[in-house]
């Protein structure tokens, strides 16, 4: 009987072909491997699905799956599925356009570890390129700095803001 990963990693992606190499090697690289991941396409009219079928034909952790006829569905649908298809008892999630350190995963599974409970886990994020909107800048450097701060510790009673600025910095109980 094989064993379910402990994480399953979603990526949605669209059109993201530019970036999708780097985000697939930061997963291949984790210094931890029990996890998969799920790629789903949203129906990317760019080279991003070549990108991944290359991926998912070299390693058997990765899964490539679209949308019926190959459709964009939207953010939305494209998780749903993801979520439906992963077999890991918590989801990541890893934007396409973002990467993880070599040792996300083993940081993941370590937090699991020591919070069984936990049904939500967000770690901080550093931002590599910046938008020259000072605005948005000021809201990534605030929530970074939230996110590292509360590391670790339940965060439920401040979420009347938006702390969480990506995806990729999410990984929740899949029940």
């Amino acid at each position: 009987m094989k064993k379910q990963p402990l994480i399953s990693v979603i990526v949605a992606s669209y059109n993201y072909a530019k970036y999708i190499k780097e985000t697939l090697d930061s997963l291949i690289r984790q210094t931890n491997k029990s996890f998969e991941v799920i790629v789903v396409d949203d129906g990317s009219r760019d080279q991003s699905l070549p990108i991944i079928e290359e991926y998912a034909n070299r390693f058997k952790n990765i899964k490539l799956y679209t949308h019926p006829s190959n459709q964009n569905r939207g953010l939305a649908e494209t998780v749903k599925l993801g979520i439906e298809k992963s077999n890991g008892e918590y989801i990541a999630f890893c934007e396409s356009d973002d990467y993880w350190t070599n040792n996300h995963i083993e940081y993941l599974q370590n937090t699991i570890q020591q919070n069984p409970l936990a049904n939500f886990i967000v770690n901080g994020i550093k931002v590599i390129n910046l938008s020259n909107n000072p605005e948005y800048d000021s809201y990534i450097e605030f929530s970074s700095s939230f996110l590292k701060k509360h590391s670790g510790s339940n965060i439920f009673p401040y979420l009347d803001s938006n702390y969480i600025p990506t995806f990729s910095a999410v990984c929740v109980k899949k029940k």
